[in-house]
């Protein structure tokens, strides 16, 4: 647990430096994207071949508080690494929402019942 309040907080202190004031939102987004990106090649970076091995979490803020979404991970995978990314970007969404003023429609973003394995992918169902 102290390791990943560790990288939760690293994570914020590096956002926020990459983040200064001489950044536009462009590129604030733009980074954001890229680090959603890296977890999405992480996420599907093990074959689904059994629902049973994947599990999803959270990810993402919403300006007025919850997730933006769900995404599905192996459980063969490395767990705390991939969450730990997730928390990372999480923050760091967060983070953009309030540096530029960021609102969201507050709509509760759907919890997946559970995933089933199509075509070697791990699918959310809802």
């Amino acid at each position: 647990m102290k390791k990943f309040i560790l990288v939760v907080v690293v994570s914020v202190f590096s956002f926020m430096s990459c983040t200064d004031t001489n950044t536009s939102q462009a590129e604030d987004w733009q980074a954001l994207v890229e680090q959603y990106e890296s977890i999405v090649l992480m996420a599907n970076s093990e074959t689904c071949t059994d629902s049973d091995n994947w599990t999803f979490t959270a990810i993402g803020a919403k300006a007025c508080g919850g997730p933006t979404g769900y995404v599905a991970y192996s459980l063969n995978s490395d767990v705390e690494v991939f969450l730990n990314e997730v928390a990372a970007y999480t923050v760091a969404q967060n983070a953009y929402n309030l540096k530029w003023g960021i609102y969201s429609d507050c709509m509760v973003e759907p919890m997946p019942i559970s995933i089933a394995c199509i075509d070697g992918v791990a699918q959310l169902i809802y």
